[in-house]
């Protein structure tokens, strides 16, 4: 059956992965692009707060968002607070999000949205399938020890990247459909974003001298958190080294699970191309999703457009 006449229809798995999660905006875009009709969705973390959006139908409004979002800025959405499970509440955030688009039950969207949590009280995932949407986003966010947990009917919900990083296992897919996965952690090292510019400081005048005061100032959050979530490659003192520990454990559970149940395109984003917190890099982050999901379709859909005979021929060459 010739490709092009095939039913376009996605159901899409969106893994974790902080800020590189701009990059799946990048690969909806891409897979819309094409033709594709995404029906169904399931994300944790940051891939949780993506395909809602998607599933609102409010995808430009997040992008747009993000992509006027300086450092400064999103650490002012991060509210600190004094806490045994973590020092930022992530109210503002949430909130702002609301601004963007009204809170909804998750059953009355139009696209079947699945969000995955972690209960730490049962060590099993918390799977949300209807209530408030901005609900199951919160408790999918909340990265042990740094966005502080989420209390339920007396158990305790943390980031679903902890038990189901990718959760392919709950995607539906109808007769037809593909299976699409991005995963955050891919092991290339060449696609890569480009350097930000350093800012530099003037001491022209008093008042450039009163603006970069003024500026480091307002840095201090964005500065501290830059400071615990450096690059992967960067392993530096205990909260970098715990931080590395993670990132591989994610990385390696991502990979059994692609095993288990390959889908049947899987976009990679590099872990190295980004921090989780490098959200000043949404625009970057975005065009690399696009790109990698611009090379991974190009090759499904080069496959699938090979008669099956000839593919089963390739198999017996010598």
């Amino acid at each position: 059956m010739n490709f092009e006449k095939r039913q376009k229809g996605v159901a899409l798995a969106l893994s974790c992965g902080g800020a590189r999660g701009l990059a799946h905006i990048g690969v909806i875009r891409e897979l819309e692009r094409r033709g594709y009709v995404i029906h169904n969705i399931s994300g944790c973390s940051m891939g949780s707060v993506v395909g809602a959006f998607y599933a609102m139908g409010r995808m430009s409004s997040l992008s747009q968002f993000m992509e006027s979002l300086s450092l400064e800025d999103m650490a002012d959405y991060l509210d600190f607070t004094i806490s045994s499970g973590g020092f930022i509440k992530a109210k503002r955030f949430i909130d702002k999000l609301k601004t963007l688009s009204p809170d909804r039950s998750i059953e009355s969207l139009p696209v079947e949205l699945t969000i995955v949590a972690t209960n730490l009280t049962t060590g099993k995932e918390e799977v949300f399938t209807q209530g408030s949407i901005y609900a199951a986003v919160r408790a999918s966010i909340a990265i042990p020890a740094v966005i502080t947990s989420v209390r339920q009917d007396g158990e305790v919900l943390v980031d679903g990247g902890i038990v189901n990083p990718m959760p392919l296992n709950h995607l539906h897919a109808s007769p037809g459909d593909i299976k699409v996965a991005v995963n955050l952690y891919g092991t290339d090292t060449t696609a890569t974003l480009s350097p930000v510019p350093v800012r530099e400081t003037s001491n022209e005048s008093p008042l450039a001298y009163l603006r970069d005061k003024y500026h480091s100032v307002r840095t201090w959050r964005s500065s501290l958190l830059t400071t615990l979530f450096r690059e992967t490659t960067d392993v530096r003192g205990y909260v970098g080294t715990l931080r590395a520990i993670v990132d591989l454990m994610t990385q390696r559970l991502i990979e059994a699970q692609l095993r288990v149940a390959p889908p049947d395109v899987v976009i990679d984003i590099p872990m190295a191309c980004a921090s989780v917190f490098d959200f000043n890099r949404a625009k970057d982050l975005i065009l690399l999703g696009e790109q990698q999901a611009r090379a991974a379709l190009d090759r499904y859909e080069a496959q699938s457009a090979t008669p099956w005979w000839r593919r089963k021929w390739r198999c017996f060459r010598f």
